[in-house]
């Protein structure tokens, strides 16, 4: 019963992501995440990473199952965590005068938004919040895909002068933070950057250290860390799991 739900699932979502991928034909890569449904041994992530060429035509890359095997945060201790960090925040910078909030695409956003409501809520103070698209400064990324994409980033103010501070959910490699502090002087000088994390994970390969930290988690670079926050994936929660990969090298060389 569960393989049939699943196929259904995934087979109704392809049709609408074609779709969709068909009208927006000449992107380079796009992913989309399926849940499968939960049971004893827990929930599972389908990522689908396909290149779109022209006229519409898809290759699949690559398959991604990530099954989302302890939870280690649940959304209480979520809520928790980011209040703690969100006094700290004000703690360390003696209040919000000039401060900015951006989170990094995606799942940065909602988290950057909670430690607005958490600043609003404590100081009776609307900080300004911002978007972050770290695209254009990947390092994982050719030049062309790098071009192909539109950048997103929404900044609220003037970022000369400002204490920013950029949110993102896990902290791994740091090849994300990197990119996304290129991308923040891309649109001004800051006073100052600050870091904040809901999960550290370690594995760094860059000097990348951040200045709050929700959790420091232990793992295994075989191992993932999976947030999911409610305004994406219909709960939030924090997840260990573990990945496989499976590549699709007939149709890779096709497209290359």
């Amino acid at each position: 019963m569960r393989n049939l739900l699943t196929r259904a699932a995934f087979c109704g979502t392809i049709i609408l992501q074609f779709l969709s991928w068909y009208r927006d034909a000449g992107k380079i890569e796009s992913k989309t995440e399926i849940p499968y449904p939960c049971d004893s041994h827990g929930c599972a992530v389908f990522m689908k990473f396909v290149r779109i060429l022209p006229r519409g035509k898809i290759f699949l890359l690559r398959e991604t199952i990530v099954i989302l095997r302890t939870k280690i945060m649940d959304e209480n201790t979520v809520s928790r965590t980011m209040a703690r960090i969100t006094h700290e925040v004000l703690e360390r910078n003696q209040g919000v005068e000039n401060l900015c909030v951006l989170g990094i695409r995606r799942r940065g956003v909602p988290l950057a938004k909670m430690l607005c409501d958490n600043i609003q809520r404590f100081e009776g103070v609307c900080v300004p919040l911002g978007e972050l698209d770290i695209t254009a400064r990947r390092d994982d990324m050719s030049e062309a895909e790098k071009k192909s994409r539109s950048d997103r980033s929404v900044i609220p103010v003037d970022l000369h002068d400002k204490t920013v501070i950029i949110v993102d959910d896990v902290l791994f490699t740091g090849r994300t933070a990197r990119a996304a502090i290129e991308t923040v002087f891309g649109y001004g000088r800051p006073k100052a950057l600050q870091f904040v994390v809901l999960v550290d994970r370690g594995h760094r390969e860059l000097p990348i250290r951040p200045d709050y930290v929700g959790k420091n988690v232990p793992t295994s670079r075989t191992e993932t860390v999976a947030v999911r926050l409610s305004q994406i994936d219909g709960e939030t929660a924090v997840y260990i799991g573990d990945k496989e990969d499976r590549e699709n090298d007939t149709e890779q060389k096709g497209g290359a």
